[in-house]
C-alpha cells in the first residue's frame, strides 16, 4: 500500500544553508510533501541556493519568523548556533 503526498505540502523553512542545509534542501527537492519557503544564513545572504534558486538567502533567521506560511524550521546550523534559535528568552 503506496501512502500518497500530503496535500498541501508542509511548508518548511531551513536555518542553515552550508553542508547539512544543502544536504537537506536536496532531499526535500526530491520529495512531493514538503515545500521550502525560505532559507536562511548570515554567511551566505543575498544568494540563491543550487537546488532551490528561486529562494533568496535572507541573513537573519528571525525574518523565518515573518512568513506566515512557514509551519517548521529546519535547523541545520551548527550544532553551537542551535540553542538561540530554538531556545526562546
Amino acid at each position: 500500500m503506496s501512502s500518497s503526498p500530503v496535500t498541501p505540502p508542509a511548508c518548511v523553512a531551513v536555518a542553515g544553508a552550508g553542508g547539512f542545509g544543502q544536504f537537506c534542501l536536496d532531499a526535500y527537492r526530491q520529495t512531493d510533501d514538503i515545500s521550502v519557503a525560505a532559507v536562511a544564513d548570515p554567511n551566505l545572504a543575498g544568494s540563491a541556493t543550487p537546488t532551490h534558486p528561486e529562494l533568496s538567502i535572507t541573513a537573519d533567521w528571525r525574518n523565518l519568523l515573518d512568513v506566515p506560511a512557514i509551519e517548521v524550521i529546519h535547523l541545520a546550523t551548527p550544532p553551537l548556533l542551535r540553542a538561540e534559535i530554538a531556545v526562546p528568552l
